[in-house]
């Protein structure tokens, strides 16, 4: 049974591209650059088990750099120790 669809079948180099492009591009721009909707390289992506994200800013080239990233993860530990720290001093006092 063929499904009823409105765009041509992914061939094996669509596949490819779309393994490089979900490296460092979102979904928006990887539907724009291949000629597909934005439903259809999820579909396909999720099909091919490749790890893509979401598209929140649809069309608008949003990514953090490595650089950016590594800033994040250190405040979010940074937030965290600090919390544990006071966590613990408010239990002591807690317990009195």
């Amino acid at each position: 049974m063929t499904p009823v669809v409105g765009s041509p079948p992914w061939t094996p180099e669509e596949d490819v591209r779309l393994r490089k492009l979900a490296l460092r591009t979102s979904v928006a721009a990887m539907a724009k650059q291949m000629y597909r909707s934005m439903a259809a390289v999820r579909n396909r992506a999720a099909r091919l088990k490749i790890m893509v994200a979401k598209s929140h800013n649809q069309g608008k080239e949003q990514r953090q750099t490595d650089e950016q990233a590594e800033a994040f993860a250190m405040q979010i530990e940074d937030k965290y120790k600090f919390s544990s720290d006071s966590a613990g001093k408010f239990a002591k006092t807690a317990r009195r």
